[in-house]
């Protein structure tokens, strides 16, 4: 495998460590670097993102030590963490800074495709439902009161990024390949509309479709890391992108 970095965005209410077993998965040759979302993990103390472009400025700022050794990197970012991405890898082409080789985006529609939902305006209640049958968080501990204080306002502000999210019109695409997973029994997103992700690059577009739902990706690590592996492999997409 080319050296390289796999540099992870989590899901609504995820952290960096959702990317924890992955570490085991890949060689000494490739780098993960799960980034921190304020307000959780180590920068718990730090207030939650208001809005999609403040997520993002904040998310440069962490990559910058990344970039600077000019060492090509992948982008991967799951449902909430895939929308981050493609946001992160525009800032970066605009502001010609080195974007990803290739962008990764993982259970979450293109984003032309809005989000109708108001799950993040919910009572506490309804709320709670919703995340449970979302999986991702085991049901015992949206019951524990203490850890819904503290989780449920960072899942709250996490939805709130989505569903408030919009796409201006005109943007340029994307110098960058993109590469598209989803669980085939994800719910959660329109398993018709995924390909629709290829209209946002002028690289190479490839999809892949795995067992499971919305976290496929934890269910069925091993063949994610397979695919990744053989895909991260492909010189052809170590190029570095400005």
């Amino acid at each position: 495998m080319s050296i390289g970095k796999l540099i992870c965005l989590a899901h609504a209410g995820g952290s960096a460590s959702s990317y924890l077993r992955w570490s085991s998965r890949f060689d000494s040759s490739l780098k993960l670097v799960p980034l921190e979302y304020a307000g959780r993990g180590i920068r718990s103390n730090e207030p939650l993102y208001e809005k999609m472009d403040e997520t993002v400025a904040d998310l440069i700022q962490m990559l910058r030590p990344q970039l600077a050794d000019r060492i090509p990197y992948v982008l991967f970012g799951h449902s909430l963490g895939a929308l981050v991405a493609y946001e992160l890898a525009y800032a970066l082409q605009q502001a010609r800074l080195l974007g990803p080789s290739i962008l990764i985006l993982s259970g979450k529609n293109p984003p032309h495709l809005h989000s109708r939902n108001k799950r993040h305006l919910l009572p506490d209640a309804e709320f709670r439902q919703e995340l449970a049958s979302m999986g991702g968080t085991p049901p015992e501990l949206l019951e524990d009161s203490s850890f819904a204080e503290y989780f449920m306002p960072i899942a709250r502000s996490d939805f709130k990024l989505v569903e408030t999210y919009r796409l201006e019109a005109g943007r340029p695409k994307l110098h960058t390949n993109i590469c598209v997973l989803n669980g085939m029994e994800d719910n959660f997103v329109d398993l018709k509309e995924m390909e629709g992700w290829g209209r946002y690059c002028e690289g190479e577009f490839w999809q892949q479709q795995f067992p499971g739902g919305h976290f496929y990706l934890h269910e069925h690590i091993e063949q994610v890391a397979v695919y990744l592996k053989r895909l991260l492999a492909q010189s052809s997409a170590w190029q570095p992108q400005i």
